[in-house]
C-alpha cells in the first residue's frame, strides 16, 4: 500500500488542481475537498473510502469517524489500516481546535486538516483567495 510521502504527494497535487470557485460557500468548497480526497483515495491507492456528502459514487461508505477515511481490507474482510483520515472545517476557530484534537488521536499514515478560521482581531491574516 501506498506511503506518507506518496500519499501527501498525490493530495497536494489532486488539490492544487481543484477547479472550485474560490467565491463558492464554504458548503461548496468542503464538498469539493471531500470529493477530490475521495477519488484520489479510490482511484490511485484503491482504498474503501468513506465520507458524507460527496459527488454520487466517489465513496464507498457514509462518513466514518471523520470527514474522509482511507481504508484498506484484507482480501478476506478484515480492517488492516487507515491510510488518511481528513478534517475539513471553516470559520469557527473552537470547531477546528475540535477537530484537530479528533485528528490527534488517529492512527493512520496521514492525518490531514484543511482549515480556514475566522482571523479577526488576532492578528493573522486569512489566506489569499479565501
Amino acid at each position: 500500500m501506498p506511503g506518507r510521502i506518496e500519499i501527501m504527494g498525490a493530495v497536494r497535487k489532486g488539490l492544487d488542481r481543484l477547479n472550485a470557485d474560490r467565491r463558492a460557500s464554504n458548503t461548496v468548497w468542503t464538498k469539493d475537498i471531500k470529493t477530490k480526497l475521495c477519488e484520489i483515495g479510490r482511484d490511485e491507492f484503491r482504498c474503501k473510502v468513506c465520507a458524507s456528502r460527496v459527488t454520487e459514487t466517489k465513496h464507498d461508505y457514509s462518513e466514518w469517524l471523520y470527514d474522509v477515511t482511507w481504508l484498506e481490507y484484507a482480501v478476506d474482510g478484515p480492517l488492516v489500516d487507515a491510510h488518511l483520515v481528513a478534517e475539513c472545517e471553516w470559520g469557527n476557530l473552537g470547531d477546528i481546535d475540535d477537530d484537530f484534537e479528533k485528528l490527534l488521536l488517529a492512527r493512520a499514515s496521514v492525518r490531514l486538516m484543511i482549515f480556514d478560521g475566522n482571523y479577526e482581531g488576532d492578528g493573522c491574516e486569512p489566506a489569499p483567495g479565501r
